[in-house]
């Protein structure tokens, strides 16, 4: 499985989730200023999950219902970059999780998970 990083996700985490083995393309790396429906397309066109900290790809995804091979939206923002890192590496490295048809959520504490499938709103 590979991952698109929207462009708000950090450096530090694409850099760690790569030396962690997986392979993540990052939008700021030749996408630059796409929007949201683009980045979704690019990712259904490549079958690529997306990774984000962007709240509006969940009304794209569950109330306008767009395609979506996967999506993380990682909530971490009251952490350090450093501990941000360490838990997305974390979540990222549990096999248990399956990403794929899923729309995920990485907080401090938890992880939800809701089927893409599921889109009887948000």
């Amino acid at each position: 499985m590979e991952f698109l990083a929207d462009e708000n996700i950090p450096g530090p985490i694409i850099g760690r989730l790569r030396a962690d083995g997986l392979t993540v393309h990052a939008v700021s790396e030749g996408y630059q200023g796409i929007d949201d429906l683009a980045v979704l397309n690019l990712a259904g066109g490549t079958e690529l999950v997306v990774v984000t900290q962007d709240h509006d790809f969940g009304l794209l995804v569950f109330r306008r219902n767009a395609s979506v091979v996967g999506h993380v939206l990682i909530e971490l923002a009251k952490l350090s970059l450093a501990k941000q890192v360490k838990r997305v590496s974390g979540v990222f490295a549990d096999r248990s999780i399956q990403f794929r048809d899923n729309f995920t959520v990485v907080e401090p504490s938890r992880v939800r998970i809701r089927p893409v499938a599921d889109r009887g709103g948000a």
